[in-house]
């Protein structure tokens, strides 16, 4: 069995060899990354495009690393990850559990503000870089938001609440890899379900270290011990039996449990806040989460407009075509009829400008047969109606058409019959 003096010895050389980088060496780091971050992940964008998305992302991290400074965090470094995004790394020491939970907050809420903010002027002027940066800013602070670890809204509530119990932190981190690959199923996205998978390997040696750390800090109520930068000898000799718990017996060295140590010993002197912080924190998050939603909402109804142009059919008859546009994008057009009714042909897109469905209405009821596609363009659903009334629905399965019983018919294919008529223009 490796003594406690030999993980002792290891650990005063692993501080020792840790390289403190200069200021030089870190915007070194930051121009580089960057231009691999650009040349690698927005080869397909327009300029425009990724100047807003390194400005949005730019200014989330600034948050953290300006945090970060504030509260004495060591050798703080800014760098760009290809595919990903961008990051803030530092060693946080002594800094307290409320302290840690409002760097985690300083990068998404300025950035939620900002949209805000871009978004009302946009409604003033309707200059389209206000609608891109502002509409990009909500998405991607607030999805930083979702109480998913490792994104900010999972990792601060794994300080304020799940810290405190490593069997609750390491069920709420299982449900955060779960959730995360969901999320990149539904958007196909490789990166949120590398992120996923890393997560999940991580839950095993994350318990190990919370209840190592947790153990201590039972112990420390007995005997005080202030946080150093190296584990003390009396607590290296308390975990001593359980430092090499799931760790293969041949892959067992004084470096590995060092290293181990290093980051339980970091773990135990990042506490969780006090009662009133943890209070404070939490609303504070809560306030931004739900400003995301029902700032998108009012987004929505107020950039949402519908324009009818008339023309000549083929018969010589005046015919009208309602086309509805959520900001300079059109997610929906159709004819209509004299009385404002949509009648005829009618597409309606994704977000993404993906086709969403296709099918016919009849004086304001959707008739005979539609198609449903998913964010990427492949046919989901085939599905009929009679008047407005939904009476086949056949689901698409790897290439296959299957019917399915109505109890199994999802609200994404129920279109609606048409209440208000679209208000024709006078000629």
């Amino acid at each position: 069995m490796i003594a406690a003096a030999e993980v002792e010895q290891e650990l005063t050389a692993q501080l020792n060899n840790e390289k403190q980088h200069n200021a030089m060496q870190n915007i070194v780091l930051l121009v580089l990354s960057l231009i691999v971050f650009v040349g690698t992940g927005l080869v397909d964008k327009s300029p425009n495009t990724i100047i807003t998305i390194i400005t949005i992302i730019f200014i989330h991290e600034f948050g953290h690393w300006l945090g970060m400074v504030m509260f004495g965090y060591r050798d703080v470094r800014m760098f760009f990850i290809p595919f990903f995004g961008a990051a803030v790394s530092g060693k946080s020491g002594n800094v307290s559990g409320g302290r840690r939970a409002v760097v985690l907050l300083l990068g998404p809420c300025p950035g939620i503000i900002l949209g805000t903010i871009s978004l009302f002027l946009y409604l003033n002027n309707h200059e389209q870089l206000f609608l891109t940066y502002g509409t990009g800013s909500l998405f991607i602070n607030g999805f930083n938001l979702i109480p998913l670890s490792p994104l900010d809204g999972g990792r601060l509530l794994e300080i304020v609440l799940f810290s405190r119990n490593a069997k609750i932190e390491a069920a709420f981190r299982l449900v955060a890899a779960l959730g995360l690959g969901c999320i990149a199923w539904l958007f196909k996205s490789i990166p949120i379900g590398i992120a996923s998978v890393y997560t999940l390997i991580a839950i095993r040696e994350n318990y190990v270290r919370s209840s190592l750390a947790l153990e201590l800090q039972k112990l420390s109520k007995h005997n005080p011990m202030e946080p150093s930068a190296r584990m003390p000898t009396s607590c290296i000799e308390a975990i001593l039996p359980r430092l090499s718990t799931g760790i293969p017996e041949a892959r067992i060295t004084a470096k590995l449990l060092a290293r181990r140590a290093h980051a339980i010993w970091a773990r135990f002197s990042q506490r969780p806040p006090r009662l009133w912080s943890s209070i404070a924190i939490s609303v504070v998050y809560l306030i931004f989460c739900l400003s995301v939603p029902i700032g998108a909402v009012v987004y929505y109804k107020v950039t949402q407009k519908t324009i009818v142009t008339a023309g000549l059919g083929s018969s010589g008859r005046t015919v009208y075509l309602a086309q509805i546009y959520q900001g300079s994008k059109k997610i929906f057009e159709c004819p209509i009829n004299l009385i404002g009714f949509y009648d005829g042909f009618s597409t309606k897109w994704h977000f993404n400008r993906q086709k969403y469905r296709e099918g016919n209405w009849t004086n304001g009821r959707p008739s005979g047969e539609w198609k449903f596609y998913d964010f990427s363009g492949n046919l989901t659903y085939i599905v009929t109606f009679d008047s407005g009334r939904l009476v086949k629905c056949l689901r698409n399965q790897e290439g296959s058409l299957m019917e399915i019983g109505t109890e199994h018919i999802p609200n994404s294919v129920k279109i609606p019959t048409q209440k208000k008529p679209v208000k024709i223009p006078a000629p």
